[in-house]
């Protein structure tokens, strides 16, 4: 490229100068977008996440003279953020994906604050459909939330990115002579569940919806969300005292200014002073008068494959898929381990507890278990190795990935199976204790159509089943069946399904489906996150579902009593926070408590404590 660059510029003198050129002007299709990125006609933008990668990279840009506007992607960016700040290279990133390939283990929720801080050019991306591009500001809201301030939090999905791509000229701001690209919010947009109601793209209306409520700028000071470093607490005895806010689920109102006493890993008492005093025995006490903190039980993750596997693309560190169709025997208590980071980065988001079920997509899945995200090995966090039975049905059941190469051979082999197991009685069989109603049968199911076949196929030999639909991306479409169902759960995975291909979500209604489900009389609902990187953003899709309509308490119990209940492992001190029951709760609060706030993360209360620093 440099080569024939220097013939097209002897070319291009010859011709200037007046000289008859015999020869057309030098040209290759192939080289000529180098060609242009070396007279600075064309910007380079490069896909990579490794600190080695952008130092080859850097090296190659000084070797030639070429200008790099962007690295994307970028995991590694926040560890060396002067790399790209001396040289005015933009990182487009991403707020806190991570983990699903080894290039991107080392992500961080605090890289765009970091890099931010340091001067660099921050431009948050989608990574359509992996980062669905309809839900680009959640981005801009996280990092918000993980302590980028709201301005650069902006700027990085609207000033950065034009100036980026060199089209400050046209987008970027609402200016005079500017392409009107304009968007009206319900609230704030760094507002977990703010949502568009006016939409124009150069000038042209694309939504305009009247809001049902007067949309609000106010922006909640939540600007440095974190856990603190963990201090060692080296007791199960302690009480927190003045709590501004307990939800503690058991009423669909939360408590305000009560106490909460701990001892020996079980919650004593929760109430008002007068009635929950704390004993003198309990030396290790918590104060959060003048905060505004808010405790809540333990979030409970039930999807995502947590603890069977850490890097989703390196097969050593997974148990592995099992591609059988019958897999009831199989429990996804001996698969798990606790050393992962997915593990730790759920206690991290306030999940406390989570459900995995067997790894793979077989007809028949397997045995879940229940556990605490904390413990050295299984047998430190067991909670039930005996949850529930799993059951896949539809187009992820096919194939390669599952078993049966056609949803009615999926009815067909599991109308067998059930059978089978009714006619054999064995009382330990997973298939007929699920069948009779001892453990939760849990359907991992999105289609309506599917969801209908298998209630028909429930109706005529399993009809005291404990149902919990998981997956359930068409339930709004389909609640009015669904709501003659006694006792059943859904448990939306996730929360905030992209439209697929092949017919996989055309009816699907998004973050609103817990709000349409529980106007359908449908209030058992619950949800849950697919992907183990995000599985610590659990409450972020419970606060967006409270925006799109849910409740508080709803809202809340979404992620914690709801699927206690729908799992059979509420009143054990899961989803509620009862007295005479181990404590499981997390702690948020949007100010500093100074410094009381440091939990040790292994201790046996399993007690998180998340903070929301002002700045």
């Amino acid at each position: 490229a440099m080569a024939m660059k220097v013939e097209q510029d002897e070319w291009d003198c010859a011709a200037n100068a007046g000289v008859m050129q015999v020869n057309a002007r030098p040209y290759s299709a192939s080289l000529e977008p180098l060609i242009a990125l070396i007279r600075g006609e064309a910007y380079l933008f490069v896909h990579c996440y490794k600190i080695h990668d952008f130092e080859a990279i850097i090296r190659l840009q000084d070797e030639f003279g070429i200008k790099i506007r962007a690295f994307h992607h970028a995991m590694e960016a926040w560890k060396v953020p002067s790399f790209f700040s001396e040289r005015n290279i933009t990182i487009a990133t991403f707020a806190d994906l991570w983990g699903f390939k080894m290039e991107a283990y080392d992500g961080s929720t605090k890289a765009p604050l970091i890099l931010a801080q340091n001067g660099v050019n921050l431009a948050l991306k989608s990574d359509h459909p992996v980062v669905f591009a309809r839900w680009l500001y959640l981005e801009a809201s996280k990092a918000y939330h993980y302590g980028l301030d709201a301005e650069t939090a902006l700027r990085s999905m609207t000033v950065i990115p034009a100036q980026t791509m060199g089209l400050m000229n046209r987008i970027g701001t609402i200016e005079v002579g500017k392409d009107a690209d304009i968007v009206g919010w319900t609230q704030h947009p760094l507002v977990m569940g703010s949502t568009p109601f006016f939409v124009t793209i150069e000038g042209v209306v694309q939504l305009n919806n009247v809001p049902t409520a007067t949309p609000t700028t106010t922006l909640p000071p939540l600007q440095n969300a974190t856990f603190c470093t963990p201090g060692l607490l080296n007791t199960n005895s302690f009480a927190l005292k003045n709590v501004p806010t307990v939800w503690d689920m058991t009423s669909e109102n939360a408590l305000s200014n009560v106490n909460i006493v701990v001892e020996n890993g079980m919650v004593t008492c929760v109430g008002i002073p007068t009635v929950c005093d704390v004993p003198e025995t309990v030396t290790t006490v918590y104060d959060l008068t003048g905060t505004t903190s808010v405790i809540m039980p333990g979030s409970i993750s039930t999807s995502g494959y947590i603890g069977l596997w850490d890097v989703e693309s390196e097969g050593t560190s997974q148990d592995g898929d099992q591609y059988t169709e019958y897999l009831q025997n199989v429990n996804a208590v001996d698969g798990i381990r606790m050393g992962g980071r997915h593990v730790s980065a759920a206690w991290a988001g306030g999940v406390t507890v989570q459900i995995t079920e067997p790894q793979g997509k077989s007809l028949i899945g397997g045995v879940s278990v229940a556990y605490y995200t904390t413990g050295t090995t299984i047998s430190d966090a067991l909670i039930s190795e005996t949850v529930a039975l799993h059951i896949h049905i539809g187009n992820s059941a096919k194939g390669d990935g599952g078993y049966s190469s056609s949803i009615s051979g999926q009815i067909s082999d599991l109308r067998a199976a059930i059978s089978s197991s009714i006619q054999a009685q064995a009382p330990t069989d997973p298939v007929l204790m699920a069948c009779n109603g001892s453990i939760p049968l849990v359907v991992h199911v999105d289609l309506a159509d599917d969801m209908d076949a298998f209630l028909r196929l429930r109706e005529k030999l399993c009809p005291t089943s404990k149902l919990v639909i998981m997956g359930g991306s068409e339930s709004a479409y389909f609640s009015k069946r669904l709501a003659t169902v006694d006792g059943l759960y859904v448990v939306l995975a996730p929360l905030r399904k992209p439209p697929g291909s092949d017919f996989e979500n055309l009816r699907g209604q998004g973050p609103n489906t817990p709000y349409l489900l529980n106007q359908a009389g449908i209030q058992n609902v619950a949800l849950a996150i697919d992907d183990p990187g995000n599985v610590r953003n659990l409450r972020w899709d419970a606060a967006i579902a409270r925006g799109f309509g849910l409740g508080n308490y709803n809202a809340i119990a979404s992620i914690t009593k709801n699927v206690a209940s729908a799992f059979g492992l509420l009143g054990t001190g899961l989803g509620q926070i009862l007295p005479n029951t181990p404590a499981n709760k997390a702690v948020v609060s949007t100010q500093s408590t100074g410094g009381n706030e440091e939990i040790d993360r292994e201790t046996k209360n399993r007690l998180s404590i998340l903070t929301y620093l002002s700045q």
